[in-house]
């Protein structure tokens, strides 16, 4: 990164991808700095690089809806993801339009800038969101602010075409993860606390919201992916129109009822629990899959392609991202902390090769966690687990991790 002779003063020469750019960053490595200035968020390279692989897959295979197709960048800020979409995808070649739109004048301004600095047909309009989506319709939206993503949601619902998709991005962590439960509550309608897995708990928390606001608009969504990074919460959902598709979505919208580092009970009414010392009660959260694994599974062969996404910055962690999401599926939510589980036991924590050796030994499923390097789930009984624990003790005879 640096800055160019030429460049206004102020910006900063930006290679992002296969797009060059002038930016104002408006943070460092691990998040952004304040909401002021044209807004261009360099830790979220991940984040834009994922989204060009899904859109771009998406659209190849025919799953974006519409005659007429467009995507929009809501929110769009210097309309780095939009110009990306205009660069390094086939949009343009199969005739889907590109469109970005913010309320700030200088990021429409910088938008409009990088989009002739790569030559690419991409339309910026100045103009608040919701007001936009009120007569606009869209095959995928993407929601990115600076902050909680609630005053944007049901805007994005409603300027979705039936069948789309929508990314949601989220940087109000300490709410979604449970460390503010009072702004979990305020702002979710969630009761919450830490967990062992609490990075899984922000996804659950983001798209059960989705799904409660979804519903009640008479809207069905069914996730694509949903991960989490230091910083941020990310999810990806597909949106069905009819109220059978709500109900069917909300059914997967429950309580949890967690006892110590192991997955927890899905609790449905308060009727159903059981209570014990030490439990934890939260929820309403997602309770469903997190990922629809025939896209991911496409996805991951798409993304493997080297001669085509090899200049991707953070390609090797897309794929590492994607292969847990695709073993995760239908293992039981949350898992198992392996720290925990070993403090809980009196052990030392036993790595992750020996627990996944002595869980195939019993003829178990295993699969580390994308949301976290010291959980891993399995089909596996709790009391199996446990054992492995309890007797096995330094499992490695290592005691690392």
């Amino acid at each position: 990164m640096g800055r160019p002779s030429d460049a206004p003063k102020g910006l900063l020469n930006v290679m992002e991808g296969r797009t060059k750019l002038l930016v104002r960053p408006s943070g460092g490595p691990k998040g952004p700095a304040s909401r002021g200035g044209v807004f261009f968020n360099p830790a979220m390279v991940q984040n834009r690089d994922l989204s060009v692989l899904l859109i771009d897959h998406l659209s190849g295979c025919g799953l974006l809806p519409g005659k007429n197709k467009r995507v929009l960048d809501g929110l769009c800020g210097s309309g780095v993801r939009a110009v990306r979409l205009g660069m390094e995808t086939e949009l343009p070649a199969r005739g889907i339009g590109i469109v970005g739109t913010d309320l700030d004048g200088p990021s429409v301004e910088a938008a409009v800038m990088n989009a002739s600095l790569n030559d690419v047909d991409v339309n910026f309009i100045r103009k608040d969101l919701g007001v936009h989506l009120h007569r606009e319709r869209y095959s995928y939206i993407d929601i990115d602010p600076f902050g909680p993503p609630v005053p944007f949601l049901r805007s994005a619902l409603e300027g979705l075409l039936n069948g789309g998709y929508m990314g949601v991005t989220a940087t109000d962590t300490a709410a979604l993860t449970g460390s503010v439960p009072r702004v979990s509550r305020r702002r979710y309608g969630i009761t919450l606390e830490m967990t062992h897995a609490y990075q899984e708990i922000s996804c659950r928390s983001l798209m059960g919201y989705i799904a409660v606001v979804a519903a009640s608009m008479e809207r069905g969504v069914e996730p694509v992916l949903f991960y989490s990074s230091d910083h941020f919460v990310r999810g990806y959902v597909r949106t069905v129109k009819g109220a059978r598709r709500a109900d069917r979505s909300l059914e997967c919208v429950n309580w949890l009822q967690i006892d110590g580092p192991r997955p927890p009970r899905i609790i449905e009414s308060f009727q159903k629990m059981i209570p014990s010392k030490g439990s934890k009660l939260i929820g309403p959260v997602w309770t469903g899959p997190l990922e629809d694994s025939p896209i991911l599974e496409k996805l991951r062969e798409n993304v493997s392609n080297e001669v085509r996404w090899g200049y991707l910055q953070t390609r090797k962690q897309i794929l590492a991202l994607l292969d847990r999401a695709i073993s995760e599926n239908g293992l039981p939510i949350m898992g198992y902390d392996l720290n925990e589980m070993a403090s809980l036991f009196r052990t030392s924590p036993p790595s992750m090769e020996a627990i996944a050796s002595g869980l195939m030994d019993m003829g178990r499923s295993f699969s580390r966690s994308r949301f976290s390097p010291t959980i891993f789930k399995t089909d596996g009984k709790n009391e199996e687990v446990d054992r492995l624990f309890r007797e096995g003790g330094d499992l490695n005879g290592t005691g690392q991790c």
